[in-house]
């Protein structure tokens, strides 16, 4: 549990994001694999020579690669000496929006949980080598899930001057001499070998029920937070 509180007495526009972020060995080009409740999503231009996905609109989990051949966007794009960031609408008809994680070589999955209109938006972001000033030196291999109230961040100014993203806000505000409070789970998992990847997470008091791809087989949590 996080807020944030405004010490004026006027309403304040505000950026808030989680970066949850993994490294090796969890993070494997071409291995590491992603599920989330997310719609559609973009893929903006950039630096198009070391992109790992081509810019456009993508509807999840279906994207193209840089070569323009389609893709699968849960498994970490395998191009070397790239990157990619893309930015996703969470299903706005879900009260709860979530997102797991796992390698094919290790029985773990991680997740996080939150309310959807906390963070209606999350990033993709995958590092493969591309940035080689200091202190990445083209060593560095990360994936990082961006869930916040922005799928496309940058300066305050900038982001409110863009207004919506999806058709929806992209900031949000914080009434003056008021507090916000935003909760999210998160939580790890033991998988069989051969998983297939998440379907869908739910919540209920008590307990989180991850239920896998494929073959619909429960994975059942005891949970004691509540909301």
């Amino acid at each position: 549990e996080e807020w944030a509180e405004s010490l004026v007495d006027f309403d304040r526009p505000a950026m808030w994001v989680q970066h949850v972020t993994f490294g090796p060995p969890f993070v494997e080009p071409g291995k590491t694999t992603l599920d989330m409740s997310a719609k559609r999503g973009e893929v903006r231009r950039g630096s198009e020579e070391t992109n790992s996905l081509a810019s456009g609109e993508v509807v999840w989990p279906n994207g193209k690669a840089w070569d323009g051949k389609p893709t699968d966007l849960r498994v970490m794009q395998a191009k070397p000496h790239a990157g990619t960031y893309a930015g996703y609408e969470m299903d706005p008809d879900r009260e709860l929006a979530w997102f797991t994680m796992y390698h094919p070589g290790y029985r773990a999955l991680i997740g996080y949980v939150w309310r959807t209109a906390d963070f209606p938006f999350m990033g993709d972001w995958q590092e493969n080598g591309r940035n080689t000033q200091a202190p990445w030196q083209g060593k560095v291999k990360a994936r990082g899930m961006e869930l916040g109230t922005t799928p496309f961040g940058g300066s305050m100014e900038s982001v409110v001057s863009r207004g919506q993203a999806f058709g929806k806000p992209n900031h949000r505000w914080i009434p003056g001499r008021r507090r916000q409070t935003v909760r999210y789970i998160a939580f790890i998992a033991e998988i069989p070998e051969g998983y297939r990847g998440v379907e869908d997470v739910q919540v209920d008091e008590g307990r989180i029920r991850i239920v896998e791809r494929e073959t619909g087989k429960p994975i059942t949590l005891r949970s004691q937070r509540k909301w």
